[in-house]
């Protein structure tokens, strides 16, 4: 099974809280939608979570996990109560964890208007999808939902960007996975893109039988930096 992330091209994923109380930790919110193009060029069919949400719902496979921007290290932010098909896509209501610190500056951000992504990580296995134009998939049916993050950048704020931010991450990153599905998800990279980079980082770090990536060669951090700023302003 292969996974990968899919976040929203356009804003106000999150749609509402369930109340106004100021107490409210519950919202919810698109974490997909069918038939548009996403940052990677794929479009995902209507109808393509049926069996995975009816799978959740016999018990036979898990609720997602609800993550800060992908970030599998850190302990979830909150929980996914619920998910369900409309015609416009996924939609699914989700309760934030009180007293958890990043789960309540996510939830003063909602509420100001500040964060508004939300992004699925989803497992496809062959015959799930089947390729377009350019390596674009038209996925039909998803396998797993492996889990939903609250994210801070939907894909059409890439043009947004925090060099800093950016160095910061590069640095963080352990394995090789990692910075292929940084590239995709937050910094707009398509999957030929992503790939490409994480060889240049096995031949110019000696890395060929590793899937180690710490202490990234300065010469490979520049070459990032300098794709994501041409893909932003491109």
């Amino acid at each position: 099974m292969s996974s990968m992330q899919k976040t929203l091209s356009f804003r106000s994923a999150i749609q509402k809280f369930a109340s106004r109380d100021s107490d409210a930790w519950t919202f919810s919110g698109y974490a997909s939608k069918f038939n548009g193009v996403d940052a990677h060029g794929d479009t995902i069919a209507p109808g393509a979570f049926s069996k995975v949400l009816s799978d959740i719902e016999a018990g036979r496979a898990d609720m997602p996990k609800m993550l800060l921007n992908h970030n599998k290290y850190e302990l979830p932010v909150g929980k996914w109560l619920s998910f369900s098909q409309t015609d416009e896509g996924l939609l699914g209501e989700g309760e934030l964890t009180k007293g958890n610190p990043n789960s309540q500056a996510i939830h003063a951000g909602m509420r100001h208007g500040t964060v508004d992504g939300l992004s699925v990580s989803m497992g496809l296995n062959q015959g799930d999808y089947e390729e377009q134009k350019a390596g674009r998939l038209l996925i039909k049916n998803v396998a797993k939902l492996l889990e939903v993050s609250v994210v801070t950048f939907p894909a059409d704020g890439q043009a947004k960007i925090d060099l800093a931010t950016v160095k910061s991450a590069l640095d963080s990153f352990g394995r090789l996975a990692e910075i292929e599905d940084y590239l995709r998800d937050a910094r707009g990279f398509s999957r030929a893109e992503a790939k490409a980079t994480v060889s240049a980082i096995k031949r110019i770090a000696s890395q060929s039988e590793s899937d180690e990536a710490t202490a990234l060669p300065d010469s490979v951090r520049d070459l990032i930096i300098a794709n994501t700023i041409n893909l932003a302003l491109n």
